[in-house]
């Protein structure tokens, strides 16, 4: 018990106290003083396009592009990436559309499209991933009987 407990993250749930990095990335992360500011522009800047958004596709485009922008601010000392695709499929369903699954994959295809911040790669890679999903539910309902 003892060595596992010193394998805990001491800083869990807070932001980031010191510098970290993305492996393989060509970008600094942000750095722990101004992670508070940055992630509170983030959300709110987010929260208002999506209020205000028209389309499906639209919101859809809002919550990639911000998934990007919470990948690149790092905030946590760990976890990021799970955290950040977690927040993302909230968002999802927050906002009454399919969530989707990156699978492994689609992993490097995922992880060049958040080097690169290219949103119009990162729809073309959910699109497909949603339609799928779609089909999965439509298929779970049939099979349980379900109103869902």
């Amino acid at each position: 018990m003892g060595g596992s407990v010193n394998r805990l993250n001491h800083n869990a749930g807070n932001f980031k106290t010191d510098y970290n990095y993305i492996r393989g990335a060509d970008f600094e992360t942000s750095s722990p003083s101004e992670t508070p500011y940055k992630m509170n522009e983030c959300f709110e800047n987010m929260s208002f396009q999506l209020k205000n958004s028209n389309s499906d596709i639209e919101k859809i485009k809002i919550i990639l592009e911000y998934h990007i922008k919470f990948e690149r601010i790092h905030p946590f000392s760990d976890g990021n990436g799970r955290t950040g695709r977690l927040i993302m499929l909230a968002l999802m369903l927050e906002n009454n559309l399919t969530p989707f699954v990156i699978t492994v994959e689609n992993r490097a295809k995922y992880m060049d499209i958040l080097r690169n911040q290219d949103i119009e790669s990162f729809v073309g890679l959910v699109e497909p991933l949603i339609e799928e999903e779609k089909k999965r539910i439509i298929a779970f309902k049939k099979s349980s009987n379900l109103q869902i």
